[in-house]
């Protein structure tokens, strides 16, 4: 069962299956693995800097990211335009933070901010399956896990 925060529209994560309405997330800790792209629907992440309170949410207003392997942040919008994701489906894409902080725009673009690193010790991997009410962006198959 997958609780509704205090936050409007997001939905705390815990280890284990979390169906929401956002779609299914998996979240699971385990070594950090030798390969670290698992593929578009699953992210890797540092556990540690992960810590231990992860939701799911939409996109709000003035939104940033630090996506992985650019400086400084970028209004969320900006990201999605140059990734074409329609105007329609922008609504519907998750979101995963911790502390307020974006660490995985799921499915698009990993973020800087819980990146493992060659000093991390445990991962915190997700993987992400679309709702099947959700339309696919990017016309991409949904993942199944």
């Amino acid at each position: 069962l997958v609780q509704e925060s205090e936050a409007q529209g997001s939905f705390l994560l815990h280890m284990g299956i979390n169906d929401t309405p956002l779609g299914r997330f998996v979240l699971e800790e385990a070594p950090v693995p030798q390969k670290l792209d698992l593929g578009r629907f699953s992210q890797v992440l540092d556990a540690e800097k992960a810590g231990n309170v992860i939701t799911v949410r939409t996109r709000r207003t003035g939104d940033r990211v630090q996506l992985l392997g650019s400086k400084g942040s970028r209004l969320l919008s900006d990201v999605m335009t140059d990734k074409k994701i329609p105007r329609s489906e922008r609504e519907r894409v998750p979101l995963i933070e911790r502390d307020g902080e974006i660490i995985w725009i799921a499915g698009i673009a990993p973020c800087r901010a819980c990146a493992v690193e060659r000093t991390s010790k445990r991962a915190l991997i997700i993987h992400y399956e679309k709702s099947k009410d959700c339309i696919q962006y990017k016309c991409s198959p949904c993942y199944v896990l």
